[in-house]
C-alpha cells in the first residue's frame, strides 16, 4: 500500500492502517488530528525552519521578482497601449506578483522536502486552469489563505514535478462576488459625493488611518473640502480570458531554473483579470471618478489591495507628475530583520513617511508624527487584570517578513501557554487573554482551552484602550504596532520578542536594548516573569521610574511618535513637497 501525502487541511478519505504524511504543519488543524487520530502520521519538516534560509531565500526572491516585474511592465504597457514604465506597474502589480512569487516558492520548496519519498502519492482536484484567475488583488489575498487555493496551486506544482498522484473529484474554487451591505453601500454612496465635492483638490488622503478630525484640521488649513473615503470596490469585469497573451507571459517569464519555470506557468495562470483582461475598462472608469489634476497623494492601506486607487496613482504619478506618499500603519516596518512591503512602500512611492525613524542615505523616508496612534495617555487599574496581548498570523506563509510563519506559530502559542500558567499563579488568578479580532485559521483559541482549564480572555468587543483602563499591566508578545500604542499611551507595559521567529534589524536593536535595560522589553521568556515577580506589588513605583520614563519616550520619539504638535509638521511637510 503506498503512503499518503495530505497536502491540505482539506479532509480526505484515508485506508486503515495506511501511512499518513503531512505536508506541512499548515495541516495540522483540530479536525485532521481527529480525523486521522486511528493512523500513523507523519509531519513533514518545514523548509523556512532555518532562518538563515529564509533571509537568504529573501534576496533571490527579490531580484527574481525585479527582473519579472520588468518583463511584465513592458509586456503589459504595450498590450494595454499605455506606459511600460517599470514604476509605473510596481504601483499596480508590484504587490500581488511579489507575494504570488513568495508564496509559490514556499509551496514548491515544502513538497522538494519529500520529493525523494518514492512510495508515496498524494490526492489532487481536477480543475479548470481558466478558474483560479481571480478578478483582483483583494480576491487573491482572501483565497491565498484558504486551504481550496492552496490544494490547486500544490497540485499544479506537484504534476510540474511529475510526482505521483490521483485526480479525485473536481472542485472550484468560488471566488464570492462581494455583496455589498448597507454599510458598504453607504461607504459608495460617500465616496461618490466626496470623490465629486474634491474633483479640484490638490491634496488628496484616501483609506488613511486618520480620524476624521484630524483630517477635518488639515484639509480646513488646505482651504480644501474636508473629507474622508474608502476603498474603492465598483469594478467592472468580463468573463474573456486571453489564453494567447497568457502563454506569452509564460514564455518570456524568467526560467533560468525549475522553479522559475514552474512560476512563469503559475504567473500566467494566476495573473489576476484586473491587470489584464479588464484593465482598460477599469482604468476608464476609475480616470472619470477620482480628481484630474492632483498635486499630492496620501494612504495608508490602498497601496495593497485597492486595485482601483492603485491604476489611478500610477496614471497622475507618471502621467501628471503627482506626488505619491504612503504613510506608515503598522509597528514592525523598520524593525524586523526583513520586511517585503517595506521595500515596496519605498520603490512605489516618492515619498514614505514614517512615525519618527529615517534611514541613512534615502532620502524618500520622512519623519513625521503618526496620524494614527493617538494623543492619549491611559492610567492603569491597580486592582486590574494583567492582559496578555496576543499576535495572529494565517497558517500559510503569504509575505516575506520577520515574524512567526507557518508552523512557528505553534511554538509561538506554547510560549503563550507557558506565560498565561506562570502569571496565573503569580498574580492571584488575574490574567486574561487578549486574541486576535481575526484568528487566521490555526484556532488558537481552541487550541490554548485544551491546555488551560481556567483559561479567561478578554471581550473582543472592547477596544485596546477599553481594555488597557481595566487592566494592571499589559503584556504584549510580538513585535507589533501594539506594543507602540501602549508605549505612547504611557501604559505599564512588559514586552516579550522571541528571537527566533521576531528577528529585529541589526542598527535598531541597541533601541530594544535600552529597554531591556530598564525592564520593559525581554528577549528571554524566564527573564521577563522574573522580572514581573520584581515589580508586581508595585507596578507604579517601577514604571514612573525616571530613567524608564527617559527611555520610553526616546523609543516612542523614534517608532511611535505621536507629538500634540502634529498639525503644524504635517502642513509644513505637505506645502514644502
Amino acid at each position: 500500500m503506498k503512503d499518503l501525502l495530505i497536502t491540505t487541511a482539506i479532509n480526505e478519505k484515508v485506508k486503515k492502517g495506511q501511512r499518513i504524511y503531512l505536508l506541512s504543519n499548515w495541516c495540522n488543524t483540530l479536525e485532521m488530528k481527529e480525523l486521522l487520530k486511528y493512523n500513523k502520521v507523519e509531519t513533514l519538516p518545514y523548509h523556512w525552519k532555518s532562518k538563515e534560509k529564509f533571509n537568504k531565500d529573501y534576496y533571490y526572491l527579490n531580484d527574481l521578482y525585479e527582473l519579472n516585474l520588468k518583463i511584465l511592465s513592458n509586456l503589459l504597457g504595450k498590450y494595454n497601449k499605455t506606459s511600460k514604465d517599470k514604476n509605473y506597474w510596481r504601483i499596480i502589480i508590484g504587490p500581488w506578483l511579489r507575494q504570488f512569487s513568495d508564496i509559490a516558492f514556499d509551496r514548491y520548496s515544502q513538497i522538494m522536502t519529500v520529493k525523494n519519498k518514492k512510495n508515496l502519492y498524494t490526492n489532487i482536484f481536477e480543475c479548470n486552469p481558466d478558474d483560479l484567475i481571480s478578478d483582483n488583488f483583494k480576491d487573491f489575498y482572501i483565497e491565498s489563505k484558504k486551504d481550496l487555493w492552496n490544494h490547486h496551486l500544490i497540485g499544479i506544482i506537484w504534476k510540474d514535478l511529475g510526482l505521483n498522484y490521483k485526480n479525485i473529484t473536481q472542485r472550484k474554487i468560488n471566488f464570492k462576488k462581494e455583496i455589498s451591505s448597507f454599510q458598504q453601500i453607504i461607504k459608495n454612496i460617500i465616496n461618490k459625493i466626496v470623490f465629486r465635492i474634491q474633483k479640484n483638490n490638490k491634496y488628496i488622503f484616501h483609506s488613511t488611518n486618520i480620524s476624521f478630525q484630524k483630517l477635518l484640521k488639515i484639509n480646513f488649513k488646505l482651504k480644501q473640502f474636508p473629507f474622508k473615503t474608502y476603498e474603492l470596490n465598483e469594478y467592472t469585469f468580463s468573463n474573456q480570458i486571453f489564453s494567447n497573451l497568457r502563454k506569452e507571459i509564460k514564455k518570456l517569464l524568467c526560467n533560468r531554473n525549475e522553479f522559475e519555470v514552474i512560476l512563469s506557468k503559475l504567473i500566467a495562470i494566476y495573473l489576476p483579470r484586473i491587470y489584464l483582461e479588464d484593465f482598460q475598462n477599469n482604468k476608464s472608469h476609475i480616470l472619470k471618478i477620482l480628481p484630474q489634476n492632483p498635486k499630492k497623494i496620501f494612504t495608508t492601506h490602498a497601496y495593497l489591495k485597492d486595485d482601483l486607487f492603485k491604476i489611478w496613482v500610477a496614471e497622475k504619478k507618471i502621467f501628471n507628475n503627482a506626488k505619491y506618499h504612503i504613510i506608515q500603519h503598522g509597528g514592525c516596518v523598520r524593525t524586523c530583520k526583513l520586511d517585503q512591503e517595506e521595500d515596496h512602500f519605498i520603490n512605489s512611492s516618492d515619498g514614505f513617511i514614517s512615525w519618527g525613524w529615517n534611514l541613512k542615505n534615502r532620502f524618500i523616508i520622512n519623519s513625521l508624527p503618526s496620524l494614527q496612534l493617538q494623543n492619549q495617555k491611559i492610567r492603569n487599574s491597580r486592582d486590574g487584570d494583567i492582559v496578555i496581548i496576543m499576535a495572529s498570523y494565517p497558517r500559510y506563509f503569504y509575505i516575506h517578513y520577520s515574524v512567526p510563519i507557518s508552523d512557528d506559530y505553534l511554538d509561538y502559542l506554547k510560549n503563550i501557554e507557558y506565560i498565561f500558567k506562570k502569571i496565573f499563579i503569580l498574580n492571584r488568578q488575574k490574567v486574561k487573554l487578549r486574541f486576535a479580532k481575526e484568528d487566521s485559521g490555526w484556532e488558537a483559541e481552541k487550541r490554548l482551552s485544551q491546555k488551560i482549564k481556567y483559561i479567561k480572555k478578554d471581550k473582543n468587543n472592547l477596544s485596546l484602550m477599553e481594555t488597557l483602563k481595566k487592566s494592571k499591566l499589559a503584556f504584549c508578545t510580538a513585535n507589533s504596532t501594539v506594543f507602540l500604542e501602549t508605549l505612547s499611551w504611557n501604559f505599564p507595559t512588559l514586552v516579550f520578542i522571541d528571537l527566533r521567529f521576531y528577528e529585529i534589524r541589526d542598527d535598531v536593536f541597541q533601541d530594544f536594548m535600552k529597554l531591556n535595560k530598564v525592564g520593559i522589553c525581554f528577549f528571554n521568556i524566564e527573564s521577563a516573569l522574573e522580572h514581573l515577580s520584581n515589580i508586581n506589588n508595585d507596578i507604579d513605583r517601577w514604571w514612573y521610574d525616571n530613567d524608564l520614563q527617559l527611555a520610553r519616550k526616546e523609543f516612542i520619539n523614534k517608532f511611535a511618535n505621536n507629538s500634540y504638535q502634529y498639525l503644524d509638521k504635517w502642513l509644513q511637510f505637505i506645502k514644502k513637497i
